[in-house]
Order: C-alpha cells, then structure tokens, then sequence
C-alpha cells in the first residue's frame, strides 16, 4: 500500500485544498501524478476518489 495514497486519500477527503496543493504535501511532483495514480490505483475520477469513503 501507498502511505502517500493514503496520506492524499485523507486530506482530500477532510479538507478544502487543491488537488495540486495535496500532491505536494504528500510527495507527488504536482496534481495530473495523483489524479493519475487515483484512475490507475483506483479506478476512479478525482471527484469520486474525494467524495467516496474509506478504500484503504
């Protein structure tokens, strides 16, 4: 499993920050590495991935 994944699962989840702004707290290079690990990883949009509960 992904601690990063993990990690940008929660915050996107809990909190009103960007996309980009995640990414960065968490170690991915910027936005487009994490919604492309999240359609990869998990099958799903960014708005599915941020509204959707508890994966890990």
């Amino acid at each position: 499993m992904d601690i990063r994944l993990e990690r940008a699962a929660h915050l996107l989840r809990t909190t009103a920050l960007t996309v980009d702004t995640v990414a960065a707290k968490v170690g991915y290079p910027n936005g487009g590495t994490l919604r492309n690990l999240v359609r990869r990883r998990r099958g799903m949009s960014m708005a599915e991935f941020r509204s959707a509960g508890p994966v890990w």
